[in-house]
């Protein structure tokens, strides 16, 4: 099957490229050098889009293109996947599968007793990249709905692996416990220790997104993640757990005040039923591949 995978030159893009080599890939994403098989691709623009799908000729499209920060550059979101489907739906020959990559942010605040979430939770986001991320979604829906364009969304938690942007949580404690390995640092210090969230090896964020394009999903929405919660203390237990540190440090808690609710584990039942699929890769096991790239 010819695949274009947009924002491959991401953290999640680069790893669906990989599990994907059993197809052939076309990489496309801003600032790519443009070879055989890859493009250097603006979301903004439409002609670069139009172009983009001309060149690759996609049977599949996987967007998973966007931007992370919570402030307003985020509401780029829905502009790039608006682009990109109103593109699409002028194609002569439609790609078979369109997968758009939402976010569990997207759930918002959720009830501890409403967890494990659905894909049918309401969505009411409480962060700006939340709403983005939700605007996306419905941008995606509506062409699904009026165009039949064969979209569907994955909404994926926590992603986590070797290359992951160095300021998000995992990275910075990782970081911290080597400073205490090299005695720059007498303590790990994390917002706070009850706060849970489902952590997902990107890995298998991947092999969710192989199974939707080469399979024929039954529903517009499925939740990717590793469908356990996961606490700061039990993370920070596992960093320390794999560091070469000799004494066990002081974990600080910094913030006095409970966290939010928030969509702390995924109910992945639906990608489990209809697919087979199941997440592979153990917690510890990113984390030991996190602390080895850490070190190249």
């Amino acid at each position: 099957m010819r695949v274009l995978v947009i924002g491959a030159n991401g953290f999640i893009g680069s790893n669906v490229a990989s599990a994907l080599s059993s197809h052939e890939v076309f990489l496309a994403g801003k600032g790519l050098e443009a070879t055989g098989h890859s493009f250097n691709l603006d979301l903004t623009d439409t002609q670069s889009i139009k172009k983009c799908l001309d060149w690759a000729k996609p049977e599949a499209v996987i967007n998973c293109a966007g931007v992370v920060t919570n402030d307003e550059s985020a509401k780029l979101n829905p502009l790039f996947t608006s682009n990109l489907l109103t593109e699409i739906a002028k194609l002569d020959t439609l790609p078979r599968h369109v997968v758009i990559t939402g976010s569990a942010a997207e759930y918002g605040e959720v009830d501890p007793k409403d967890l494990p979430v659905p894909e049918t939770a309401p969505v009411q986001p409480t962060s700006v990249y939340g709403a983005s991320k939700a605007q996306e979604t419905g941008v995606a829906l509506k062409y699904r709905e009026e165009q039949q364009l064969p979209v569907v969304v994955v909404r994926i938690f926590n992603p986590i692996g070797a290359g992951m942007h160095p300021r998000l949580l995992l990275p910075s404690l990782i970081r911290q416990a080597a400073e205490c390995t090299k005695g720059a640092r007498t303590s790990i210090e994390v917002s706070r220790l009850d706060a849970r969230r489902d952590f997902v090896a990107v890995t298998d964020v991947a092999s969710a997104i192989k199974c939707l394009i080469e399979g024929e999903p039954e529903y517009p929405i499925y939740n990717v993640g590793s469908g356990v919660a996961t606490s700061n203390a039990q993370l920070v237990e596992l960093i320390i757990e794999n560091s070469k540190l000799k004494d066990k440090p002081k974990v600080v808690q910094t913030s006095g005040e409970p966290e939010r609710p928030a969509a702390s584990q995924a109910d992945v039942s639906r990608l489990k039923n209809e697919f087979g699929w199941q997440p592979k890769t153990a917690l510890s096991d990113v984390i030991k591949d996190i602390l080895d790239d850490s070190k190249h």
